[in-house]
């Protein structure tokens, strides 16, 4: 399988040969909630055969992610904190024994497997922005745009998360 390659991205990578993604068959979606919560994952085959009420919005397809970790990627973890009634999305260990230990919260399951924010991007893959303000909890895109409107409008700027396959 070879990747496609548009022409900003061929000139970023002239001289170096592309690698290889791993196909990304995970869709990860948003659902949006009535006071504009957010809430990301693949949401056809969570465990327990969870469904959400009509309160929540489907919002669409933010990117794809990996079913198995290959080298370099790590586990997207969903975790809930009834304490602060909040769902975080770590992407390191670090992060998740925080929401554990500080939030009391709970692991709900691995969405699947994703790109370190501290590796290089790999060639085929894009950077997924992270943003979170008070009222609408956390959101994440992987256009640029979208990101640069939410810092206007006053969201907290999380950084590049992971990186992820584009939809």
């Amino acid at each position: 399988m070879v990747n496609s390659f548009s022409a900003s991205t061929k000139r970023k990578f002239r001289g170096r040969a592309p690698s290889l993604l791993p196909p990304a068959t995970v869709p990860l979606h948003q659902l949006t909630g009535e006071r504009g919560a957010r809430l990301y994952g693949n949401f056809g085959h969570e465990r327990d055969g969870h469904s959400y009420d009509s309160c929540w919005k489907y919002g669409g397809l933010v990117c794809r992610i990996w079913e198995t970790q290959a080298p370099g990627m790590v586990p997207f973890r969903r975790v809930w904190s009834p304490k602060s009634k909040t769902w975080a999305f770590p992407t390191n260990d670090e992060s998740t024994n925080w929401w554990i230990k500080e939030r009391d919260a709970i692991i709900e399951y691995v969405v699947g497997y994703v790109y370190r924010s501290d590796g290089p991007c790999p060639a085929g893959a894009v950077p997924l922005y992270g943003m979170a303000k008070e009222g609408i909890g956390r959101y994440f895109t992987i256009s640029e745009g979208e990101r640069d409107l939410c810092l206007r409008l006053g969201a907290q700027d999380l950084g590049v998360l992971c990186y992820v396959c584009p939809p």
